[in-house]
């Protein structure tokens, strides 16, 4: 029993790790590819969080908002090529994280970070029965 919840423990903590830093901007959807006969589809959104915090171990010190607004772009483009097959193309935008501390009274005042990613997905879908398809995937780089 033991060993048993000490492998629960390291697949759950695994988990937490892998997903660690909230990096994850999109999603990743791939719905483009459930869509009947050819699709295109054209996301836009734009994204102003508000964080802002205190340095505890120098009273009076403020980060100011140090999240800066971004803009987050999709496109997904799906061709029916028969009644079996289906592909798909998908640019989006990811993975990012911003973080602004130039109005900051903190140690690390002035300090800006920047990540930023574009993904191009291709997709295939082979239906071999009205309840069973395959999927093959390819993540550009």
């Amino acid at each position: 029993m033991r060993i048993l919840g000490t492998t629960v423990s390291v697949l759950a903590l695994s988990a937490t790790v892998a997903s660690a830093g909230g990096l994850d901007r999109s999603g990743q959807g791939v719905g483009v590819i459930f869509k009947d006969g050819n699709w295109a589809e054209l996301s836009f959104g734009n994204v102003n969080p508000s964080v802002s915090g205190t340095y505890a171990l120098i009273p009076g010190t403020v980060s100011g908002d140090m999240a800066p607004s971004y803009n987050q772009i999709g496109v997904g483009l799906k061709y029916a090529v028969n009644s079996a097959l289906d592909v798909a193309l998908i640019f989006d935008q990811p993975w990012g994280a911003s973080v602004d501390y130039s109005n900051a009274t903190f140690p690390i005042a002035g300090t800006t970070v920047s990540l930023q990613s574009r993904g191009i997905t291709a997709l295939a879908r082979y239906k071999l029965n009205d309840n069973i398809s395959v999927y093959v995937s390819h993540p550009g780089r």
